[in-house]
C-alpha cells in the first residue's frame, strides 16, 4: 500500500476471454487513501454482461461483503468492488490482515458477450452460475486430440422448452457428446436455440405465405433484409416473368433507391415442404445501377402441383446468400467492402476486424478484412493464428481509417491530382538531362497530365524542378498547386504552393535544387537513388470558348475529406460503362434552395436518371454557382431549377432572354414565371386579336395572377387605341 504495487494475479480464462486478472485499486477522496478489490482483462475484449461479486475474507475466518451485482461492462473498463480506507485495511482491531496480506474471495460469471456484428451472444464456455444447486444446464463436449476437450454449457429450460430429444423431468445436469467437426456451426446452432439472431442479412431463409392469392393478383410482399455491404434497404420479393405464353415467379433481391456498382457473390434456392433444398442459382455478378438480382423461377403450375412439394403450408420458402465483394466508389475505382463478415470466416478463421465503439450512439463502426492480405504486408498482425482477430480503433477518423485500409489492400485511391512520383536512378537522368514523364491522368476533364523534372541554368548552376503539363493546348485556367520533395529520412521539403493562372501550351513548376544539392548524401534528397515528388493539382476554373470561367466539376474538392463541404450528382452511362459525376460545392447550393441538408455532416449524392442532357446540366450547375454565360438548352435548365428548388436560376434566365432574342411558348413562360420575359412577349404582340389567338391554347385557370393581369392590361391597351387605358 505504501508503493501503491499490488501485483496483478492471473485468474485465467472466463468466456472464452483469456487474460482475466485480480488486483488492488487505489483511489484517494477527500485525502483519504481506499483501496478496492478489482478485476479486468487487460487489452482489448469485447463489451460483455457480467455477474460479480467480491468478499475480504478476515483473519478470523469471518466475510465483508465488498460488492456483488450484475453490470455492462465496455471495453478496456474493468470491474471495481466496494472500497476499505487503508486506515481501517492495516487496523489490527478490524481484522482485514491475514498474517500480513488480505484475502479476496471473487466470483465473475459472464453471461452475455456482443459479438463482432454487435449482437448479444449466450456465454457457452462457462458453467452456469448455480448450475450445482439447480442441475438446470445441458453440456456438449467435443473431444479433440490437438485441441482438447471443448464444451459448450447450455440453459436446460431453454433446450427442453423446443425439443422433446431431451428430458425436461431429469433433475441432474446433462452431458452430450459431439461427432461433428464444424463446430462453429453447432455454437450458431446453440445462440438461435436460445433466441439470438444469428442470421446474417446476406444470408437467410424468408417465407412467402399464401402464395397462390399473391399469384393471382401479382403482389408478393418486399420482405426487408437489412443492411448490405453498408447499404440499407434490401429486401426479397417474389417477381413475376412471362415467358413464351406462361407465367413465371422467380426471387429477386433489390435495393430501395439508388445503388453504386457493386460485385457480389450470391444464391438463390427453394426449400420444399421435406426440407430438401432445390439450387435456384449461384455465381458471381456485377450489379448495375437501377438493377436487380434474379434467381430461376417456376411457372405457377409447377409451384401449385402439391406432388412437386415446393409449397409449404400454402407458401414459399426462399434460402438466399448475397456477398457484395467490391463496390464502384465516386471516384471510379473500385473498393473493398469491409462492412459486412467475409463468406466463409467461421470456418476458414481467414479475417481481421478492425471496431470502432461509439458510446453516444450505443453502437459500433467494424472493419472486417483479408487476414493473409493484412499479414502479408505487416508482421504486427498473427500470421500462424487459427481464429480471427479482433483490434479496436482509437482514432475518430473512420473515412481516414477505411482508405488506410483500402490502400493496404492494393486499391489506389489517389485522386489524379494528388500523389506521389518517384523518379529512380536520379544521377543518370540529371547526366543526361532526360527525366521520365510519369503519366498522372486526367484532371479537370482534360486528359494527359504528367509529372517530371526539367531542367534550369542559373548563374551557370544547373537546377531540376518538379513540373506538372499536359502535351498539346488546353483551355485557360485557374489552379492550386503544390510541390514537396519527400527525403530520404520520411521527413518532407515544400518547393512550391500557391495558386496560378495557366495559359494554354503551359505547365507549372516547382522551386528546384541544384544537382549538387541532389547529390549529397548528408542533404538526404535522394531515396535508393531516386528522387520522391508529392503534387497536388486542383483545377478550380477554366475559361470556356466565349470568354467565361467555369466551375470545375469534374473533381473533388480540395479538403472536402474533412470539412464534408461536397454535393455530388452522379449519372451511370451503360454504353460508356462508368459513371459521370459532377462535384459541387455545398455552400452555394443550399444558400439558393431548401432542397439540400445544409447542416448536413455528409456526402450528399443524388442520382441523374436522363443521361441524354448531361451537357444541360452542367449549364444548370454553371448559372446556380453565379457563372453568367452563353447557354443554349435553356429550357432543360429551367425543369431542373424547379426540381432542385433553384429559383435564382429562373430569375437569371428570366433576365437573359429579355436581352437575347429567343423564342419560347407561353405556357413554357407561365409554367416557370419568367415574368420579365412575358413583358416583352406581350409588347411583340400588336393586335388584340393576335393576343387573343395566343392565349386561347392555354389553360387559363393555371396562370398565376400576377402574369395573368399583364396579359389583360396588354389586351386592353391594344383594344382600345385611343391610349386612355388606364
Amino acid at each position: 500500500m505504501e508503493r501503491n504495487d499490488f501485483p496483478w494475479i492471473t485468474l485465467g480464462t472466463t468466456g472464452g476471454i483469456d487474460g482475466w486478472v485480480l488486483t488492488m485499486l487505489q483511489f484517494i477522496e477527500n485525502d483519504t487513501v481506499y483501496y478496492s478489490p478489482f478485476i479486468l482483462k487487460p487489452g482489448p475484449k469485447p463489451e460483455i454482461k457480467f455477474r460479480c461479486c467480491f468478499v475480504f475474507l478476515k483473519e478470523d475466518g469471518s466475510s465483508d461483503p465488498a460488492g456483488e451485482g450484475h453490470l455492462y461492462l465496455v471495453p478496456d473498463r474493468g470491474y471495481r468492488g466496494h472500497s476499505r480506507s487503508m486506515w481501517a485495511l492495516l487496523n489490527e482491531e478490524k481484522g482485514y490482515l491475514t498474517n500480513g496480506g488480505i484475502t479476496i474471495e471473487y466470483g465473475l460469471q459472464i453471461e452475455g458477450i456482443v459479438n463482432e456484428d454487435a449482437i448479444w451472444t449466450f456465454n457457452f464456455h462457462d458453467r452456469l452460475f448455480d448450475c450445482q444447486e439447480k442441475q438446470n444446464m445441458i453440456s456438449f463436449y467435443e473431444q479433440s486430440r490437438n485441441h482438447g476437450t471443448t464444451l459448450f454449457h447450455c440453459h436446460k429450460q431453454l433446450l427442453t422448452f423446443h425439443s422433446t430429444y431431451f428430458d425436461s423431468d431429469s433433475n441432474e445436469n446433462q452431458m452430450f457428446k459431439l461427432t461433428e467437426d464444424n463446430l462453429s456451426s453447432f455454437d450458431e446452432c446453440i445462440q438461435i436455440s436460445h433466441g439470438v439472431q444469428v442470421n446474417y442479412a446476406f444470408n437467410g431463409v424468408r417465407f412467402f405465405e399464401n402464395a397462390r392469392e399473391h399469384m393471382e393478383r401479382n403482389d408478393f410482399p418486399r420482405i426487408p433484409i437489412g443492411t448490405i455491404g453498408g447499404l440499407d434497404g434490401w429486401y426479397l420479393r417474389m417477381m413475376q416473368v412471362n415467358y413464351k405464353n406462361n407465367v413465371y415467379y422467380c426471387p429477386f433481391l433489390r435495393k430501395l433507391g439508388s445503388v453504386p456498382n457493386i460485385k457480389l457473390r450470391y444464391y438463390f434456392g427453394f426449400v420444399k415442404e421435406d426440407g430438401t433444398l432445390i439450387p435456384a442459382r449461384e455465381g458471381y455478378y456485377y450489379l448495375d445501377f437501377g438493377h436487380s438480382l434474379r434467381g430461376v423461377g417456376r411457372s405457377v403450375e409447377v409451384w401449385l402441383d402439391e406432388e412437386n412439394g415446393y409449397l409449404t403450408n400454402g407458401g414459399i420458402n426462399i434460402e438466399y446468400g448475397f456477398q457484395i465483394e467490391g463496390i464502384l466508389s465516386w471516384k471510379n475505382i473500385w473498393t473493398f467492402n469491409f462492412h459486412d463478415r467475409l463468406f466463409d470466416c467461421q470456418e476458414q478463421s481467414n479475417m481481421i476486424t478492425f471496431y470502432k465503439r461509439f458510446f453516444n450512439q450505443n453502437g459500433f463502426t467494424f472493419f472486417r478484412c483479408h487476414k493473409q492480405l493484412l499479414t502479408f504486408h505487416s508482421t504486427y498482425f498473427h500470421s500462424d493464428s487459427n481464429e480471427n482477430q479482433m483490434f479496436e480503433l482509437t482514432e475518430d477518423n473512420l473515412t481516414s481509417s477505411d482508405d488506410f485500409l483500402q490502400i493496404s489492400h492494393g486499391v489506389e485511391t489517389y485522386d489524379a491530382f494528388n500523389g506521389v512520383g518517384f523518379f529512380e536512378n536520379a544521377r543518370e537522368h540529371m547526366e543526361r538531362n532526360d527525366f521520365p514523364r510519369n503519366p498522372i491522368g486526367t484532371i479537370g476533364g482534360i486528359d494527359g497530365w504528367y509529372l517530371t523534372m526539367t531542367q534550369t541554368v542559373q548563374n551557370n548552376v544547373t537546377y531540376y524542378c518538379p513540373f506538372v503539363g499536359k502535351p498539346g493546348p488546353h483551355p485557360k485556367i485557374k489552379i492550386r498547386y503544390y510541390y514537396a520533395i519527400l527525403m530520404e529520412d520520411g521527413s518532407s521539403e515544400s518547393v512550391g504552393e500557391g495558386h496560378l493562372y495557366l495559359d494554354s501550351l503551359y505547365g507549372y513548376r516547382g522551386v528546384g535544387r541544384s544537382v549538387a544539392e541532389f547529390l549529397d548524401e548528408e542533404k538526404g534528397y535522394l531515396t535508393n537513388g531516386g528522387i520522391k515528388i508529392e503534387y497536388g493539382l486542383q483545377i478550380e476554373g477554366s475559361l470556356d470558348p466565349y470568354n467565361f470561367w467555369t466551375f470545375n466539376f469534374h473533381d473533388r474538392l480540395f479538403d472536402c475529406q474533412e470539412k464534408q463541404n461536397m454535393i455530388t450528382f452522379h449519372e451511370q452511362s451503360r454504353n460508356n460503362n462508368g459513371i459521370t459525376f459532377f462535384h459541387c460545392h455545398k455552400q452555394l447550393l443550399t444558400h439558393h434552395s431548401t432542397y439540400f441538408v445544409s447542416d448536413s455532416n455528409e456526402y450528399q449524392m443524388f442520382q441523374l436518371t436522363n443521361q441524354n442532357y448531361l451537357n444541360s446540366f452542367e449549364e444548370f450547375l454553371l448559372i446556380s454557382h453565379g457563372v453568367r454565360a452563353y447557354y443554349i438548352s435553356f429550357s432543360q435548365m429551367m425543369e431542373y431549377a424547379q426540381k432542385y428548388k433553384m429559383f435564382n436560376v429562373i430569375q437569371l434566365i428570366d433576365q437573359s432572354w429579355v436581352v437575347m432574342d429567343i423564342e419560347s411558348i407561353l405556357s413554357e413562360v407561365f409554367k416557370y414565371g419568367l415574368n420579365h420575359y412575358l413583358i416583352k412577349v406581350l409588347k411583340k404582340k400588336k393586335t388584340s386579336k393576335e393576343l387573343a389567338e395566343k392565349l386561347k391554347n392555354e389553360d387559363l385557370e393555371t396562370i398565376p395572377g400576377e402574369m395573368m393581369k399583364k396579359c389583360v392590361k396588354r389586351f386592353f391597351e391594344l383594344a382600345i387605341p385611343d391610349g386612355k387605358f388606364n
